[in-house]
């Protein structure tokens, strides 16, 4: 969910510190968090004691029993006080939840999360998922929240996150390098890798890693090239 209509999305509800539905959650126009603008927002008035939850929809996980959470944040800390949220799951229609995911934050600033989920609601039809802060509002401003993402996590998987290239770069050797991340469960040793400069023969080579499960790495070709002052294109593939 990447909140980007005007007003919560469909089937998803609120519930307060009491068990009434809250006003402190809503939808603003804003890209705090780091996704694109609209995001999900709870604000600190009405001021509460006591935890509070926005609740997705229903998913569907039967016969799924490994999943990967991923959420985009920024927390506007009113005072040095800590504050909690976290990520819970729910089979009995909110009635009780287990959580899977919590941590205090005390500065302000914006976090990605990237979580394996271990839950027993797991392999179960109609678990609900929500995202709850859980102390008092008045220690905090705004807490902003986007691309919340509920993902199975495949046995083998690995991401491109970056060519680490400046747009423009001075004459001389160029030394390509790229990060990548194991979004898999199980590690990672070996990796080829191809890219290719526009006008250029292709360079391809194979990296020994050693990469757990969301574990990053930054690699570097040994094979450089020397470019003439233009404009280039580069395209780089992984496996």
């Amino acid at each position: 969910e990447h909140f980007d209509s005007t007003s919560l999305p469909e089937g998803w509800t609120t519930i307060s510190a009491n068990g009434n539905e809250t006003s402190n959650w809503s939808i603003s126009n804003t890209s705090n968090a780091g996704g694109e603008a609209n995001e999900l927002k709870l604000g600190w008035y009405p001021e509460f004691v006591g935890v509070t939850r926005i609740v997705s929809a229903p998913v569907d996980l039967t016969g799924i029993q490994n999943i990967v959470i991923t959420m985009n944040h920024y927390f506007d800390n009113f005072n040095s006080a800590t504050s909690t949220i976290g990520i819970a799951t729910s089979i009995d229609n909110g009635y009780s939840w287990h959580n899977v995911w919590t941590k205090s934050y005390s500065n302000s600033g914006r976090y990605s999360i990237e979580e394996k989920i271990l839950s027993p609601h797991m392999g179960y039809e109609g678990v609900l998922f929500c995202i709850f802060f859980d102390g008092a509002s008045i220690n905090f401003n705004n807490w902003y929240f986007d691309d919340f993402v509920v993902k199975i996590q495949d046995d083998l998987s690995l991401r491109l996150s970056e060519i680490n290239l400046n747009d423009r770069m001075s004459s001389g050797p160029l030394n390509v390098k790229f990060t990548v991340q194991n979004m898999g469960s199980t590690a990672i040793q070996s990796i080829k890798a191809t890219y290719q400069i526009e006008g250029q023969e292709p360079v391809t080579e194979t990296f020994t890693v050693y990469l757990t499960s969301f574990e990053n790495n930054t690699l570097t070709f040994t094979t450089t090239e020397t470019l003439l002052p233009d404009t280039y294109s580069l395209d780089l593939y992984i496996s």
